[in-house]
């Protein structure tokens, strides 16, 4: 705010005066502020722009806590942390799994959804596999569904859905073309082998992935029968030879 500062970041200044202040900023203060967040991402994606992940109020880390006393104490008393409630701003509380972590981010990251949250025994499992991964360079941040994997693995629900038997890379490179990169996956699934190929570039074996899923559900589908399963007559199948055709309609006279 002054003059020649540029335009003022209205996420900041309008929640501040709402929610500190108690000044009326908008038609229905308390219902609008709700969609405060998701307004500043669709602007950004309109605006083709990266998220800000510091940005107050409505960034991805505005109410993000990793270190386990932090989130012990969310957990306790979430306004000795939070100095507005997420909810109140479109935003939501992200607990971050990391080196930094306690039980306490275990417990509140896993243990409604795997019913740990009273098993300190299987938290204190999972810390230490992620302490031991982190020291090994994995990072657990923003890999969420990877931290997932691993608590099914450590509480006994994992299940494995294919296993990798190979893949094979090759890149083409011509004088006037631009390289081309072709990926060939092969997958092992039940037992059976499935390959598929993707002509393009390394980062998309996700679609190779999908080609795979598709065939076998394809395969896996029955074929269709090839008569109705209902039981019907001859008469209401099959026309009699015998049967008298309809003679057609006479032509129509010029006049």
């Amino acid at each position: 705010i002054g003059e020649r500062c540029g335009n003022v970041d209205l996420t900041s200044v309008i929640p501040n005066l709402a929610l500190k202040m108690g000044y009326s900023c908008l038609r229905d203060d308390a219902a609008s502020l709700q969609h405060l967040t998701e307004s500043a991402r669709y602007v950004y994606e309109i605006a083709n722009l990266n998220l800000v992940n510091g940005q107050p109020y409505v960034g991805p880390s505005a109410f993000a806590h990793k270190g386990g006393m932090h989130v012990h104490a969310v957990n306790k008393l979430a306004k000795s942390y939070e100095h507005v409630p997420p909810e109140s701003v479109g935003n939501s509380r992200r607990i971050l799994v990391s080196e930094l972590s306690g039980i306490s981010n275990i417990a509140a990251k896993a243990g409604k959804k795997f019913d740990i949250e009273k098993d300190r025994g299987v938290q204190k499992k999972i810390l230490d596999r992620v302490t031991q991964l982190e020291a090994e360079g994995f990072q657990f941040e923003a890999a969420e569904a990877s931290f997932e994997l691993l608590v099914r693995k450590e509480v006994g629900r994992y299940q494995k859905f294919f296993e990798l038997d190979h893949y094979r890379c090759a890149v083409n490179k011509t004088a006037d073309h631009a390289p081309i990169t072709k990926a060939n996956l092969t997958l092992l699934i039940k037992g059976r082998e499935v390959s598929a190929t993707d002509k393009a570039k390394l980062d998309e074996y996700l679609t190779s992935v999908r080609e795979v899923e598709r065939s076998v559900e394809l395969s896996a589908r029955p074929s269709p029968p090839t008569s109705p399963p209902w039981p019907t007559s001859a008469s209401s199948t099959t026309r009699s030879a015998s049967s008298t055709p309809v003679p057609p309609p006479p032509p129509r006279s010029a006049s």
